[in-house]
């Protein structure tokens, strides 16, 4: 590969699988993900604290971060006692984060509703409540 033998210090990727296809290249060079998914359940990362390996980065979606998200949303408005959530179900990486959501809510005393859409997307989304509470 001519970015291999042109001694390149870093790479720099926007989305996993991107990373996925440097880390096959390479286990030398550093290889920083400007965004993208959960590293630790694609294989990328040993954790978020310690990633091990060549590769590290941001990430907006894991798992390990649901409960804290719970955590928060409750302080902020603590009289929350349901929760939904809208994922998309070709993205399977998300599903850890859902099932961990679910189970957090869950066992903060939330009651949750989850949707899931596919490939046709959804035609939209409403979000309320009536008078009686439901």
């Amino acid at each position: 590969m001519s970015w291999y033998s042109s001694k390149v210090a870093v790479i720099v990727t926007t989305a996993s699988a991107a990373a996925i296809a440097a880390e096959h290249a390479t286990h030398k060079i550093p290889i920083v993900m400007a965004t993208g998914g959960d590293q630790v359940s694609r294989g990328l990362a040993s954790s978020l604290a310690r990633p091990g390996g060549n590769v590290t980065g941001v990430t907006s979606l894991t798992a390990d971060l649901m409960g804290k998200r719970v955590d928060l949303l409750r302080e902020v408005a603590p009289k929350t006692s349901r929760l939904a959530a809208l994922w998309h179900a070709d993205n399977t990486p998300s599903m850890a984060s859902v099932k961990e959501l679910e189970g957090s809510a869950e066992s903060k005393g939330c009651v949750s509703k989850f949707s899931y859409t596919g490939r046709g997307g959804a035609d939209g989304c409403v979000f309320g409540d009536d008078a009686r509470g439901h």
